[in-house]
């Protein structure tokens, strides 16, 4: 399945590039990690990415959106072009934030995030 970023109104999709000519990436939507150490905290990551992300509910079924396996970010949404470390939860980048959509005006034009060149 082709790398697409799941961002309202981002339209970046694998072999794109970024303003400075470097290779898009694309990142999973973070899973619960099961071990008894990390399942809080990868709980709250992935609650927090979809949280950010922003995605509306289904029309059909009036459920929130819920990223699929395939679901991706692109390293656009990043300070520093990808996430950071899933126990490292100060840093910055342990959620996606930079140009995620949410202001309507950037959504209107159907590029919230300018990755592409």
């Amino acid at each position: 399945m082709p790398d697409f970023c799941c961002v309202i109104g981002c339209s970046n999709e694998g072999g794109d590039v970024d303003e400075s000519g470097k290779k898009i990436s694309f990142y999973s939507i973070p899973a619960i990690r099961q071990a008894d150490d990390e399942r809080a905290i990868t709980t709250e990551r992935r609650t927090a990415w979809i949280s950010a992300i922003k995605r509306e509910k289904n029309t059909s079924t009036n459920k929130p959106w819920e990223p699929s396996k395939h679901s991706k970010v692109c390293s656009v949404h990043f300070h520093s072009g990808k996430p950071s470390y899933r126990l490292s939860k100060t840093h910055p980048d342990w959620i996606p934030t930079v140009n995620m959509g949410h202001n309507s005006a950037s959504v209107s034009g159907g590029k919230a995030c300018s990755g592409k060149t």
